[in-house]
């Protein structure tokens, strides 16, 4: 039976083909080269202690997830207002986002201001594009969206308004959404060709 200090030899040793691989192809390329069968478990046990191999590990990112119960489209959707870099053509500063949560179906409208007469345009073109009934928004506590014109184009439309801050109270799903794109929340929406 090989000791430890001489699968790490092995391992360190650029001579030998299976040096600096993966596991597999490391246990592959002992038995197959040095007539050494080593379980991949002990491998992995003894690779451990290389300080080269720890540092090529990828890295694990867990994300908090929040869990919705849905059933059908526009049951739950979320919304929020992202800055992006204005477009000197056409003057546009924000955009609006807008997730359903059942299909995840990703709505944007750009944004000349966060005035609640833009927002309210903004949102009759997703409702308009949505092809199903909303019933229910949510959204942080944006004040375009606690305006009173806000409330009142809500309740013409008959969508219930919910807004939600903070960790307790329950995140927007976006966040989620753009923490996939492998970056912070700002540099996704600085640059929404990424979306």
């Amino acid at each position: 039976m090989i000791s430890d200090e001489d699968l790490l030899k092995y391992w360190r040793d650029p001579s030998f083909n299976g040096s600096y691989r993966g596991m597999r192809t490391f246990q592959v390329l002992l038995k197959t080269d040095l007539n050494i069968d080593v379980p991949l478990k002990r491998l992995y046990k003894v690779i451990a202690k290389d300080q080269i191999y720890l540092i090529h590990q990828k890295t694990i990112h867990r994300f908090e997830r929040r869990h919705y119960y849905v059933h059908n489209l526009g049951e739950l959707c979320q919304m929020d207002i992202a800055h992006m870099f204005e477009d000197e053509n056409t003057r546009f500063k924000y955009f609006l986002l807008f997730v359903d949560v059942f299909s995840s179906k990703l709505f944007t409208v750009p944004l000349k201001s966060r005035e609640t007469s833009d927002v309210i345009n903004a949102l009759k073109k997703i409702i308009l594009n949505f092809k199903a009934k909303i019933y229910e928004v949510q959204a942080d506590r944006e004040s375009a969206w606690t305006s009173r014109e806000c409330k009142n184009f809500f309740a013409r439309e008959k969508i219930i308004f919910r807004p939600k801050f903070g960790k307790n109270k329950g995140t927007i799903r976006h966040n989620a959404l753009t923490s996939n794109f492998g970056g912070n929340r700002d540099s996704i929406y600085q640059n929404p060709s990424q979306l």
